[in-house]
């Protein structure tokens, strides 16, 4: 397995380059590159907007620990954040990279909203639905929140799905970045397919950022 990439906290390998081939199931590895690159670049020093990594996202899922236990290993102020990006996995949590589809809750603090955005109709709704529960565990649940389905482009095979994740995310990044008035209601509404790059293009353009990233360390490193 060999090395393409070290940026900051995340090691891209062969193996993890792979999944971006297409007809590929884009593994874990892969999205959370893309969300500390967009983290570190577009997003800066942003404090608003935080960007869950799908590991951290899975022990919040499953685990059976108390708030208190689980707001030792995440984010801190995590109930500051306005909005938080969170893909969703139906993998278990006691088989690496054993689940089949991955989807989208995002949330939004000022309406107490979680957003579900997923290219299957709503496969991964009862999974998203367990991670909404321990969100608002540590989001403080003595509020009520709301949850809405808004529509999401849909996949045509069945590998698809997390590419399309990372493109909504670009997306709906995009729109938070451009409408600076502070009240992002109107952003999270419906995704069409108009909105994102298709599946195939992401890929590309996943795999040339990569490139761009090493052959820049590259130079810097001369």
């Amino acid at each position: 397995m060999s090395f393409i990439l070290h940026f900051h906290d995340v090691v891209v390998r062969s193996d993890d380059l792979a999944t971006l081939d297409e007809s590929s199931w884009l593994n874990d590895t892969i999205i959370e590159f893309y969300m500390e690159y967009a983290e570190r670049i577009p997003l800066k020093s942003r404090t608003d907007i935080l960007l869950l990594r799908p590991a951290i996202v899975q022990l919040l899922t499953h685990s059976t620990e108390s708030p208190e236990v689980l707001k030792a290993v995440l984010p801190p102020d995590l109930d500051k954040r306005e909005v938080i990006f969170v893909p969703v996995n139906d993998g278990s949590p006691s088989h690496a990279y054993d689940g089949s589809h991955w989807s989208l809750i995002v949330f939004y603090r000022p309406t107490r909203t979680f957003y579900y955005y997923d290219s299957m109709d709503t496969t991964n709704l009862s999974v998203a639905k367990r991670t909404m529960f321990q969100l608002k565990r540590l989001l403080g649940d003595r509020y009520p929140y709301d949850v809405v389905v808004p529509g999401a482009p849909q996949q045509t095979n069945g590998a698809d799905c997390g590419v399309i994740v990372i493109a909504m995310i670009e997306h709906l990044l995009k729109s938070l970045l451009r409408d600076k008035q502070g009240d992002w209601s109107d952003v999270f509404g419906s995704i069409d397919d108009t909105d994102i790059m298709p599946p195939s293009a992401t890929r590309n353009a996943l795999a040339d950022l990569l490139f761009s990233l090493r052959e820049k360390q590259a130079i810097s490193e001369k």
